[in-house]
């Protein structure tokens, strides 16, 4: 399934070969910050576990409809430092969000 692969492969292991797997070359990742491409997500992941480490992720929910996965999960991770100079203390940090995937089928 996407949504298990995105998370245990992509998020946990830091697989960015996954990527190429589960995303077309003309991929978008819709941000509050603006729109990343396959590559910037690839560059993302990099920071991420240089800045968090052990986690751990639980998808709550996944509702599927029309070409929408919708999936509200709950991560939680290490703080080691490295993200708008908050000081590392190896606190475990909570996060939960919900990501929607579109899923576009080859013609």
């Amino acid at each position: 399934m996407i949504a298990e692969k995105w998370f245990n492969e992509y998020f946990t292991n830091g697989n960015l070969d996954i990527l190429d797997e589960l995303t077309s070359d003309d991929f978008v990742y819709h941000a509050r910050n603006g729109d990343s491409s396959r590559e910037k997500m690839k560059a993302f992941m990099q920071w991420f576990h240089s800045v968090f480490h052990d986690d751990e992720w639980v998808l709550d929910d996944l509702i599927e409809q029309g070409s929408k996965l919708v999936v509200r999960y709950t991560g939680w991770m290490m703080y080691k430092g490295g993200w708008f100079n908050i000081p590392a203390e190896d606190q475990r940090v909570k996060e939960t969000d919900i990501m929607i995937f579109t899923i576009e089928t080859e013609r």
